[in-house]
């Protein structure tokens, strides 16, 4: 597993030159488990090459711990010596600081390119950990600015774990500042017309062939190929930490050629036992430790805010320290908003925003409820009418910023996060804005009561749910153990349903009516429990 689409280890990330001349490059370091990210890699290199982007010399590749920088650094590096035999490629894994006078900076800039300055050719130098330089100022006033000018002969990339997403990404205390174009701003996310870091899906699709032919056997159902892909949404970490959680699971069946189905996935994997799993491995490297939550109450207040609304939008320069903090750490990646004078903080995927929710100790300010049932009831009865229509913010494939339907979950949780303050474990099911494939799936934990729910839509799925919770089914262990004590399922809708399922116990039909304005509860059996809940966009 160590060699499979992680990056190299530090003493062989910095590829060497030829003692003997200074006009070889240094030699690509590749592996065969690699996706070689065509797609990806061919517009980094577009960009550096389009004569009509000037300021695109200088590339700023962003993207949070383990989403596969390091990689895809060497996969350029390859591709450029393919595409361009007689282009010199030099890499720098670490940067040692920052650079006290001009002598040291052309010392610096000769051992890494023996032939600096260089007048003819195209050279160029690729840095991995990228924001180890933020810090020289000599570097950007009089190297990284004038590839533009007097240094036009080289092209540089730099990768970055953490940065400004704004046009000019480093503070400048000597000189005027450099400013950098959209297309030289790499991010997690492609923007319209660009690229971005995460996978693509067919680069996606092609990890998955990889990890089958060089680590384990893999007969993934397509759907769950889709609800890996989701979570993930293309987090090179996250998806190597998925695949192989699943490759330990089910093999007899797997070798039988019985495929491994989503509903197989979820009896296999509840949420609390997933968190588990996926600890170590780059996935790991973007998430805090609980020793380091439990030291900062700044930091933890910080992500139960970003837990309940999704991203934090601010001016960068605004930004706490709790902010700035967690963005060096690489726990939260920035991005560029509409505005540009505004940047959005968030969790690099859905996966990440489960494992950091069920990272956070619990607190003691949960209110008394005698049971599961009534927290519920108090949480449906405040939910707002003209909420329901406004999502969270998400970075999903599948998520929008103008819902067609009721976004009940969301109301749901804004809700209960209140209620609770706080104190709630999420699933990624819910953190992806995924509609379920299969009922079943716990949205929200309270760690405190050890309560789980889950919400579903017009009895979307409720035929196979009845054996989620018997003996067989996914949460046998998780119940059976006490480590969950009780479970609710809320059927959202807008009208009574016409069938009863006796089987399927603790489910509750929440049905919503008068435009939204008022909700009647109905047990499994369709008989009223709870009547006449009137909704206000105004609570007190």
């Amino acid at each position: 597993m160590a060699a499979f689409l992680v990056s190299p280890i530090s003493s062989l990330s910095s590829a060497t030159t030829s003692p003997s001349s200074s006009n070889t490059s240094s030699v690509p370091y590749i592996l065969p488990t690699w996706s070689p990210r065509d797609d990806t890699v061919a517009g980094l290199y577009d960009v550096l090459l389009d004569e009509r982007l000037v300021q695109a010399r200088l590339l700023l590749v962003r993207g949070t711990p383990g989403c596969g920088k390091t990689t895809l650094m060497h996969l350029l590096h390859a591709y450029i010596l393919k595409q361009f035999p007689s282009a010199l490629v030099y890499t720098k894994h670490s940067w040692p600081g920052p650079t006290e006078s001009d002598s040291l900076l052309r010392k610096r800039l000769r051992e890494l390119d023996p032939g600096f300055p260089r007048r003819n050719g195209t050279t160029f130098l690729l840095f991995d950990e990228g924001q180890d330089l933020y810090d020289d100022d000599l570097l950007w006033s009089f190297f990284f600015k004038e590839v533009n000018g007097v240094y036009n002969r080289y092209r540089v990339v730099l990768f970055c774990s953490y940065g400004s997403p704004s046009s000019r990404p480093v503070p400048y205390r000597i000189g005027t500042r450099l400013v950098l174009r959209d297309a030289a701003r790499i991010s997690l996310w492609p923007r319209e017309g660009s690229i971005g870091i995460l996978l693509k899906r067919s680069e996606f699709d092609q990890i998955v062939s990889l990890y089958e032919r060089y680590e384990h056997k893999l007969d993934l159902h397509p759907d769950l190929q889709d609800l890996i892909f989701d979570w993930t949404v293309g987090h090179v970490g996250a998806v190597v930490a998925m695949l192989r959680v699943i490759s330990y699971q089910r093999v007899p069946d797997t070798r039988r050629g019985v495929q491994f189905t989503v509903e197989a996935f979820h009896a296999e994997n509840p949420t609390h036992k997933l968190v588990q799993a996926l600890a170590g491995g780059a996935f790991e490297r973007g998430l805090p430790k609980v020793t380091e939550l439990s030291a900062q109450p700044d930091v933890v207040a910080l992500f139960r805010n970003l837990l309940k609304n999704g991203a934090i939008d601010i001016n960068e320069y605004a930004a706490d320290e709790a902010i700035r903090k967690c963005h060096r750490h690489g726990w939260i990646h920035a991005d560029r908003t509409t505005n540009e004078a505004i940047t959005r903080y968030a969790f690099p995927s859905p996966l990440h925003t489960m494992g950091l929710s069920w990272r956070l100790e619990p607190t003691n300010d949960m209110p008394h409820f005698s049971s599961l049932f009534d927290l519920a009831i108090a949480a449906i009865s405040e939910f707002k009418p003209s909420q329901l229509h406004i999502p969270l913010h998400r970075d999903s494939p599948r998520s929008t910023d103008k819902p067609s339907k009721p976004q009940y979950q969301d109301e749901f949780y804004r809700s209960v996060f209140s209620f609770t303050f706080g104190n709630v474990c999420l699933s990624a099911e819910f953190t992806s804005a995924r509609e379920a494939r299969v009922a079943g799936c716990i949205d929200f934990f309270i760690p405190a009561v050890k309560w789980g729910i889950e919400l579903t839509r017009d009895g979307n799925q409720l035929n196979e749910h009845s054996s989620r919770f018997t003996n067989s089914g996914a949460y046998e262990a998780w119940l059976n153990s006490g480590d969950m004590n009780d479970y609710i399922l809320l059927d959202c809708c807008t009208s009574i349903p016409s069938k009863q399922f006796p089987d399927v116990q603790n489910l509750f039909h929440v049905v919503f009516r008068d435009g939204y304005k008022k909700v009647d509860v109905y047990d499994n059996m369709t008989k009223l429990v709870k009547g006449s809940i009137v909704l206000l966009e105004n609570h007190h």
